[in-house]
């Protein structure tokens, strides 16, 4: 949705191509971009979801027969998987580059059908995706790590933010409560495993006894929300943590905070973290592959290792108690999330576009015509 409505006018035309016709975002879709899709809704369940998306793959190839394009760009491994089949048939394919949003050897080792999605990627992508984009410098090594291609098929792009619809959002009222203490301290992310919030709770337990005159809020639902529900009421944090679940606006929550905590154990990038420092907030954060790539440990945040909850402690104390290095990491925190504004990343986007358009003229693939064409799976 950013790229769509950031690409320049001229560069361009830009379609965007769903194998679902569903997504919270589809409203947002700029009226002028073409939208497109090869199927109502998928079905539940892993495998299922996979046959399904096989069976795709010939309304696929006519697809970009009636609307053929210069560049395919996609976001997730199984729409990559889809366009590389499909694109063995086709008489001058477009070029396939694929932006890597997730850490490959983590997703396969979580699912049951790993040998089968492990299959597919290794069976396909190395040799058909023209180009990788990472959205960090850990998932560059990561993904070359495991599917064996040479560097110069990288290049790392970190995701974006809106940076003025931020600001905006974060000045509508909302049902946000008044602040019962001097320090107010939150964390945004789904109630999952993998956003380490009961890590954060472990840290809070920690830090409320050496300085409790702070109160949290984690925005957020998920799967661990009965789990960490209670963890709030074993560690007699009752008083000082609230779950406060899904909301819309979590700008408008952040806008009165003093700290951001990120507990993450996995984080391929962290759009959350960003959008706190473009707000202003010090942030702490758990070194993931995301967070190393935003945060300059001291310059314009914290960053503690993985896990460890003392640590996290420790960070939170710090900031708690110094205001001097909060308003520090704060004022560096906003400078370094303009880095992250929708319309530079776009910007880098089509450069690189451009120039694998370029570089690949010569080799049965590339440009159609004096301007891109942009398919967006």
């Amino acid at each position: 949705m950013q790229l769509a409505r950031h690409w320049q006018q001229g560069k361009g035309n830009l379609s965007v191509l769903l194998l679902e016709w569903q997504g919270v975002w589809l409203e947002e879709l700029p009226p002028d971009v073409p939208c497109h899709a090869l199927s109502p809704r998928m079905p539940s369940g892993s495998l299922a979801r996979i046959l399904w998306a096989l069976r795709l793959i010939p309304r696929l190839q006519v697809f970009f027969q009636e609307y053929p394009c210069d560049v395919v760009l996609t976001f997730l491994w199984l729409p990559t998987v889809l366009a590389a089949i499909a694109f063995r048939r086709l008489p001058n394919p477009p070029l396939l580059v694929w932006s890597v949003q997730s850490d490959l050897t983590r997703d396969l080792a979580l699912h049951w059908d790993r040998w089968l999605r492990r299959r597919l990627v290794l069976a396909f992508l190395p040799k058909r995706v023209n180009h990788f984009i990472a959205i960090s410098q850990g998932i560059r090594f990561k993904t070359q790590s495991l599917l064996g291609v040479p560097a110069d098929r990288f290049t790392v792009i970190p995701n974006s933010v809106e940076l003025a619809r931020i600001k905006e959002m974060a000045m509508m009222p909302d049902a946000v409560p008044p602040k019962k203490n001097a320090m107010r301290l939150m964390s945004v992310g789904r109630l999952h495993s993998a956003k380490g919030m009961d890590v954060l709770l472990h840290a809070l337990s920690h830090a409320y006894h050496r300085s409790g005159k702070w109160e949290c809020y984690i925005l957020g639902d998920g799967p661990e929300r009965t789990r960490l529900a209670k963890m709030v009421n074993a560690l007699e944090l009752n008083g000082a943590v609230s779950l406060v679940g899904y909301t819309l606006n979590p700008y408008a929550w952040l806008q009165t905070a003093d700290i951001f905590v990120s507990p993450s154990r996995w984080e391929t990038f962290g759009i959350a973290i960003v959008e706190a420092m473009a707000l202003g907030l010090p942030v702490v954060a758990t070194a993931t592959d995301g967070a190393k790539d935003i945060i300059c440990d001291g310059v314009d945040g914290l960053l503690v290792p993985v896990g460890n909850a003392l640590a996290l402690a420790d960070a939170i104390t710090d900031l708690v108690q110094n205001p001097s290095l909060r308003q520090r990491l704060g004022e560096k925190a906003k400078q370094k999330a303009q880095q992250f504004d929708a319309s530079l990343i776009a910007q880098r986007y089509a450069e690189l576009l451009e120039q694998l358009m370029r570089r690949y003229s010569g080799h049965g693939q590339g440009p159609s015509g004096s301007a891109l064409g942009l398919g967006v799976v």
